[in-house]
């Protein structure tokens, strides 16, 4: 979930550094807090709360999709609840459309509620959440034309 939040290069900075620096030594989390801190350049207090000390889960679900077809572009408005405590900076969606393309969109996934507008030449076919399965989400939320 860390290397999801601050990014892959930086995560692997933070582990380099560690295994550099300690050598065998317990960290304790908030030494491992502040170095994650100070090398990313972020404030991780919620991220380290939520994942160390609480039992929130992470979970979204796709409320609602309307589309409408003008002129051949269709437009599409999918609205996104987020329905566990726990959050993540950025959550990946994946909307294939029935012309086989793929439009990839990542939302804020710290909002409670997310409207996202997607224009296409083609119908939506089916709107998929962590599309790569990089997050612990207790359903895999997707949406399909024959919902």
């Amino acid at each position: 979930m860390l290397a999801y939040e601050i990014g892959e290069d930086t995560f692997f900075e933070i582990f380099k550094y560690c295994l550099n620096n300690y050598k065998g030594v317990n960290v304790t989390p908030e030494i491992f807090k502040k170095d994650c801190e100070r090398i990313s350049k972020r404030n991780l207090d919620d991220f380290f709360h939520t994942w160390l000390y609480t039992n929130d889960y992470l979970e979204y679900k796709i409320m609602n999709v309307v589309s409408e077809k003008k002129d051949n572009i269709f437009f599409t408005e999918i609205t996104i609840s987020r329905t566990g405590k726990a959050t993540i900076s950025n959550v990946e969606l994946s909307v294939l459309l029935e012309s086989g393309e793929v439009i990839h969109q990542k939302f804020d996934g710290k909002k409670a509620g997310t409207k996202l507008e997607i224009e296409s030449n083609s119908p939506l076919k089916e709107i998929i959440l962590d599309p790569d399965y990089y997050l612990p989400l207790i359903n895999r939320e997707s949406w399909n034309k024959n919902n």
